[in-house]
């Protein structure tokens, strides 16, 4: 909206054009037939003159001609916009210069007018649009600054919840390590003195120790998926299965899984933590949708650039349109069957691509599900001069 009184700075040497530009601003206030903004208009025939009254007064436009005594061209418009503190400024020349017109706009002014060519409504109606353009981009400018700060706070924010998150979780985990460190010691050296309902107690406390353990190992991870930077290097990948397997002993035991593994595994690269993560996600889901007792086959082939790595199951197999919702968040794949503790497939296909692999799964129902994930081949040593 723009303002009902407009004060004007002219800076022109040229008396006659001077004395123009205020006849064409003044009749325009003369006119009653329509609303016109009032224009005070105060005059400077050079450059410091102008900054003087700049440094006295609030001006919400400026006429600039570009030929003074103490500047020429761009110069005098660099030197006026240096103190104009984002008043906009509409340049008045007597050469009409497209080079010239494109420049002094890519470097900030709102307009450029010739003189000769300039008539009362068209330099009325230039000044009401630098004005309306200005006030536009000072907005702008304070949204996005505003934005700015308020990206930072919540990176700040972030960053200290994240903070807080770590340690929270690496001391619960540490007492958990007690917990469970306690409750194998009591299973292995006085189980013999606990009856049926004792020894029960004491699997379900270290069956929900490991279980809450692996989520909170899976919360970490998620934070740090995003986060860190990867550094990939050539995984034993035997021993990142058995330390998954691990984790997961007591579902194993409770469904009395049968798990076969293949006796050699090429070796790719990957991040092996996020790796193992993979393998506990894919043979956890295994064996809560697999057969009754789950048979799991465990494997991997060569390819040229990359190794596959899988998880075969004899459950019931999953419909090709569940399979199209496989991978995405917060995706499980029969939520009536069972409660999961792990964070799932999303995860799984989050850490696999920021490794360089894919992600995937074959299956028909009643045929059982084959899970996979591939990860690049570790690259031959370079050859000997």
């Amino acid at each position: 909206m723009i303002e009902p009184v407009i004060t004007v700075l002219l800076i022109e040497d040229n008396r006659a054009d001077a004395d123009l530009i205020r006849l064409l601003l003044n009749a325009a206030t003369d006119v009653r037939s329509a609303p016109q903004p009032q224009f005070i208009i105060h005059h400077a025939d050079r450059i410091a003159s102008a900054i003087n009254l700049m440094d006295q007064n609030t001006f919400n436009i400026i006429l600039l001609d570009l030929s003074l005594p103490d500047g020429q061209g761009l110069d005098t418009f660099r030197k006026v916009q240096l103190s104009a503190q984002n008043v906009p400024i509409v340049i008045l020349s007597g050469q009409d210069n497209e080079s010239l017109t494109v420049t002094a706009m890519q470097q900030g002014a709102q307009d450029y007018l010739v003189k000769g060519a300039i008539e009362g409504e068209l330099l009325i109606r230039a000044i009401r649009h630098a004005i309306e353009r200005q006030h536009l981009l000072i907005e702008q400018m304070r949204a996005k600054n505003q934005l700015a700060r308020q990206t930072v706070e919540l990176q700040n924010r972030n960053a200290e919840l994240d903070q807080f998150a770590h340690t929270v979780a690496h001391q619960v985990q540490g007492l958990l390590g007690q917990i469970i460190g306690y409750g194998s010691l009591l299973e292995m050296t006085n189980q013999e003195n606990l009856d049926a309902e004792g020894r029960l107690a004491l699997k379900r406390i270290l069956q929900s120790g490991h279980k809450m353990n692996n989520v909170l190992s899976e919360i970490l991870l998620l934070a740090s998926v995003d986060r860190e930077e990867v550094v990939t290097i050539p995984l034993d990948m035997q021993r990142i299965v058995t330390e998954a397997r691990k984790r997961l002993v007591f579902e194993i035991q409770e469904t009395k899984a049968q798990i076969q593994e293949t006796e050699y595994w090429p070796t790719a690269v990957g991040y092996p933590s996020w790796i193992e993560e993979v393998w506990v996600n894919y043979i956890s889901n295994a064996l809560k949708y697999g057969g009754e007792p789950p048979v799991l086959q465990l494997g991997a082939a060569l390819h040229e650039t990359t190794v596959c790595f899988w998880v075969k199951d004899n459950g019931d197999g999953i419909s090709e349109v569940d399979q199209l919702r496989l991978f995405k968040t917060h995706t499980r794949l029969n939520p009536q069957r069972t409660r999961g503790e792990g964070l799932g497939l999303s995860i799984v296909r989050r850490i696999v691509e920021r490794c360089g692999g894919e992600v995937g799964v074959i299956s028909q129902l009643g045929e059982g599900s084959t899970f996979w994930f591939t990860l690049p081949l570790e690259a031959p040593p370079p050859a000997s001069a």
